[in-house]
């Protein structure tokens, strides 16, 4: 055994010389005459000489207390022994707090049992070895850093909460690989993830760099979550204004039953919490069914809300919501050479009072929403909304170097406002233009050629680049293109997507361009709680922290707008445990090169101190009695 501090050892005479020197001094009496000590033969041993000191004798209190002064000593001196161990190693936990963790097939629920088990982990801390705690949603957070007080990582463990966000286990992967690589001391780190492996990354990814993550960076070991996938949820809804029907909405909402038996169940639809439609459905295993309803086209905003009245394992995607917003004329200008295709698929969308002309003007820019130029542009063309069909200009978010034929689009953005609901799929262009983005441009698809489609925001300017052209009417007639030029009108017009921003999936934020002259907003929750929405430029807003499926209400300077954030993600409502061989390593546990380390015995040495204490204070009080 050694000491840290032997030095501190010499604070032992202090207390031990007192100890001595009290029970040393003679005790002061007061003399009396008695006729005999016959009957004080008890008290004889205090009868001494008239002496400051008296002969030290063997009392049991004198060694107690000499112990007990020098087991603080040794205490303070920082006692420990050497032993032979591992290096201590780095060790992230990763909890998925995703929508699919409330999922009830195990009990109470698979997130209530990744906790236990992640506490059971903590439990099994080895000497030297710390960890930290990442709660895994849409977007990873760190609840502590890397430790090895067990206290603080139960309490972190403790507070977590589900959310209504799809996994994102990718990124939380990715994200902790880097904490532990960065603190692995010569170490290689480990990862634990305790998940039902909805966001790993596929089997073809893990042995691929794009997933971020090395073999040699940590190792991984997936702890899985969940029995079964008996669940019906809705995964689409959305609407459409009917183009034989005035005044009517077409209400979407797409169920599918992720299950192995039929499920039978009604499906609601209400209007501002009141119920306008319910039916009885029967979904046999694995089968989507879409439904339609009829809506009364409003003139004001109006929240719909569709609901699945059944018990399954899981209830957050039984319910979907939307805003239904009136109609907004978008006034739109179309220049160039006559093309039926893009006349008709632009009149063919009742947000839009389509006008012509054979050449442009400056001051149109102020009069139209939305200015659509077909194979030719101006050079220079003042700030506005600009759509760019096979043609450019400064204005345009590409650069154009050339022309290329016979084109094929290669990967597009599905998620993205401007090709929701558009699958360009093995379409062949016969002319499209060689281009390449700005530096404020953002591609969004792209071909053999080049950047196909293109978005860009330029100061009080929008814009989207169409780089092919409609010289074959195979892709005009398909039903794409109509979605393709609505969804680019109505972003462009309203500065939205095709919902006009008001619906978001939950976790991801949505970007607002709300007229509040720089004003911050307040947004309440659904839950009633309330937080500030400060712009991040001129009436231009991002709504984060969105976990909570509901409607967000956002309010203050005159605006007054409403978002529905919805789960509607198949792969959450998929309940079915991922194998854990999709992860680059599940390898046995590496526990480092063996170390020689110091382990403090100052528990012991305290515990010791206080049962010194417990049995002298015993003596002394029995002393007293039998006195």
């Amino acid at each position: 055994m050694g000491l840290s501090s032997p030095l501190y050892l010499l604070w032992f005479l202090p207390p031990g010389v007192l100890i001595l020197l009290l029970y040393l001094l003679k005790k002061k009496r007061r003399e009396v005459v008695i006729s005999s000590t016959l009957l004080w033969e008890q008290v004889l041993q205090d009868v001494q000489a008239h002496t400051p000191f008296q002969k030290l004798r063997r009392h049991l209190l004198l060694w107690l207390q000499l112990l007990l002064a020098a087991l603080l000593v040794l205490a303070i001196s920082g006692p420990y022994v050497r032993v032979t161990g591992t290096r201590g190693r780095n060790i992230a936990i990763l909890i998925d707090v995703s929508a699919s963790m409330q999922a009830t097939d195990v009990t109470p629920s698979r997130l209530e049992v990744a906790k236990r088990n992640a506490l059971e982990r903590i439990d099994r801390l080895g000497p030297g070895d710390r960890m930290m705690i990442i709660a895994c949603g849409w977007r990873p957070e760190v609840l502590t850093g890397f430790t090895a007080d067990r206290v603080t990582l139960r309490q972190a463990v403790r507070s977590l909460r589900p959310q209504d966000t799809p996994g994102n286990l990718r990124e939380a992967l990715r994200f902790s690989s880097d904490l532990v690589a960065a603190e692995r001391n010569g170490v290689p780190g480990r990862i634990e993830v305790f998940s039902d492996g909805d966001g790993l990354p596929a089997v073809s990814e893990a042995s691929s760099s794009r997933t971020g993550l090395s073999r040699d960076s940590a190792e991984i070991v997936f702890h899985p979550i969940g029995r079964r996938s008996e669940n019906v949820g809705i995964v689409t809804i959305d609407y459409r204004r009917s183009s034989s029907k005035a005044g009517v909405v077409q209400l979407l909402v797409v169920t599918r039953n992720f299950g192995e038996k039929p499920r039978t169940f009604t499906q609601e639809i209400s209007v501002e919490e009141r119920l306008v439609d319910a039916a009885e459905t029967v979904l046999a295993p694995h089968a989507t069914r879409t439904f339609t309803y009829d809506l009364p086209d409003p003139d004001r905003p109006v929240r719909v809300r569709a609901y699945l009245d059944l018990r399954d394992d899981l209830a957050v995607d039984n319910h979907a919501m939307l805003v239904l917003n009136p109609i907004r004329r978008l006034k739109t200008l179309l220049i160039g050479r006559e093309n039926l295709f893009l006349e008709n698929a632009l009149r063919v969308d009742p947000s839009v009072a389509l006008s012509t002309a054979a050449s442009f003007v400056p001051e149109q820019a102020d009069e139209y929403d939305v200015v659509v130029f077909s194979e030719v542009a101006p050079a220079h063309l003042p700030p506005g909304n600009y759509l760019f069909l096979h043609c450019h200009s400064e204005q345009a978010p590409v650069s154009v170097t050339g022309e290329e034929r016979n084109v094929m689009p290669i990967d597009w953005e599905r998620d993205h406002p401007v090709l929701r609901f558009v699958d360009l799929g093995q379409e062949r262009f016969d002319r499209a233009l060689q281009a390449t983005p700005r530096a404020w441009g953002q591609e969004i698809a792209t071909a053999t050629s080049g950047t196909l489609i293109a978005v860009g925001e330029h100061g009080d300017t929008r814009t989207i680049f169409l780089g092919f052209a409609l010289d074959t009417p195979s892709f005009a007639l398909r039903v794409a293109f109509p979605i393709l030029i609505a969804n680019c009108v109505r972003w462009l017009g309203t500065g939205n997507d095709a919902y006009d921003r008001t619906q978001a999936v939950a976790g991801k934020p949505v970007s607002l361009s709300l007229r509040s002259a720089g004003s911050p907003l307040t947004v309440t929750a659904p839950d009633g709680s309330r937080r500030t929405l400060h712009p991040v430029a001129p009436g231009r807003f991002v709504l984060d922290h969105v976990e909570r499926i509901g409607f967000y209400q956002i309010a203050g300077a005159g605006v007054s707008h409403m978002v529905a954030v919805n789960l509607t993600d198949e792969q959450e409502s998929d309940l079915r445990p991922r194998p854990h061989s999709a992860l680059p390593s599940t390898a046995a546990e590496h526990r480092g090169a063996r170390v020689i380390y110091r382990r403090s015995w100052l528990p012991v040495v305290v515990t010791a101190a206080l049962i010194i204490l417990m049995v002298e204070w015993w003596v002394y009080h029995r002393r007293i009695y039998q006195s």
